[in-house]
């Protein structure tokens, strides 16, 4: 998929109005039987319910499960309720929380609690991929660390938030040679690859392709059309906005489900001195634009790591890994966006 940078471009080769796509005039539109956000939420503008929020500080800890799965438990006595990542986080509308890895040991992907680098008081969640901890015989290695939050129930819109802050690794891929289109950090299913009508949006960092060219914000929302093929609906970001290197930003995040008219995906970040930025703000379809009963956002990974082994290497050969550092994630049922 070429990367275009510039905002919420609609490809040629799918279009799509209210749900429908020529051309087809059966496909279904959510729109005709009001089952559009605005309708099951009373209105975009209803304010979020906070469902969980963590610092993960020194009462949290990590509990590794298997190949695939490690969790977080415990009660964060950090923020004043909310805290318990298996009564709060784990409660309607949410099914089930795991980190998920999909394969590989600690040696190639790895998620500890560390020290924040910019304030010894502050514990921080480390993310970091030495090496590819998914082989495949019919595609390419990969990285994956990724919050799994699925099973949910009528999730029709979400909004979150997460300290983050990318580390040296992650600015080295400026000086790559080669283009980078494969750097996810966050993504949203409606419906997941193994379900009917699979759709999904996904926030990438990106690179043109030639040394010392800088990284960028994209985002691209896909149906599939078969095992490792998806096909763009729209994608891109506003150009400009910075990718921080070893410093903190919070990312703010709105999603709706919705039909083009209806469907919303806006992304903000705010950097360390305050200065705000919107990297994405798009209505646009959010959902499967066939799908008869669209149910939300049954799973999603608001915090995320997931590259190519290529990219992995290249960055061990430097003398560094792919690490990510989050911090003070709350989570709310309901979207923000105006």
């Amino acid at each position: 998929m070429q990367v275009v940078r510039a905002p919420f471009i609609l490809l040629a080769s799918v279009s799509v109005t209210g749900c429908q796509s020529d051309p087809e005039p059966t496909v279904y539109s959510c729109l005709s039987d009001g089952l559009s956000t605005e309708a099951l939420w009373g209105g975009a503008h209803a304010e979020p319910e906070l469902l969980f929020q963590s610092g993960f500080e020194e009462s949290v800890r990590i509990e590794p499960l298997d190949s695939e799965y490690s969790d977080i438990v415990g009660v964060d006595s950090s923020v004043a309720s909310l805290g318990d990542w298996e009564a709060d986080l784990e409660a309607d509308p949410i099914g089930r929380f795991k980190v998920y890895f999909e394969g590989g040991n600690d040696s190639q992907r790895a998620i500890e609690l560390v020290p924040d680098p910019a304030d010894a008081d502050n514990q921080a969640l480390s993310f970091r991929l030495h090496q590819a901890n998914v082989r495949s015989l019919t595609s390419a290695d990969k990285g994956r660390i990724q919050f799994g939050l699925n099973n949910n129930v009528a999730l029709y819109a979400l909004s979150y938030s997460v300290r983050m802050r990318f580390e040296q690794g992650i600015g080295l891929l400026s000086q790559h040679p080669e283009r980078i289109t494969w750097l996810t950090v966050a993504e949203f299913w409606n419906n997941t690859a193994n379900k009917a009508f699979p759709f999904r949006i996904t926030l990438n960092v990106n690179k043109e392709e030639g040394v010392g060219q800088p990284l960028f914000w994209n985002m691209h929302a896909q149906t599939r059309r078969s095992p490792g093929q998806w096909d763009t609906l729209w994608h891109g970001a506003e150009a400009g906005v910075p990718v921080p290197i070893k410093s903190w930003f919070t990312l703010h995040v709105d999603l709706q489900e919705g039909c083009a008219g209806s469907g919303r995906f806006r992304v903000r970040m705010t950097e360390a001195d305050g200065t705000e930025h919107t990297i994405v703000d798009a209505t646009n379809i959010t959902q499967h634009p066939n799908d008869p009963d669209p149910d939300g956002f049954a799973s999603f990974n608001p915090v995320k790591l997931y590259t190519s082994g290529k990219t992995i290497d290249w960055v061990r050969g430097q003398g560094e890994d792919l690490v990510i550092l989050w911090d003070d994630f709350k989570l709310y049922r309901g979207s923000a966006a105006p």
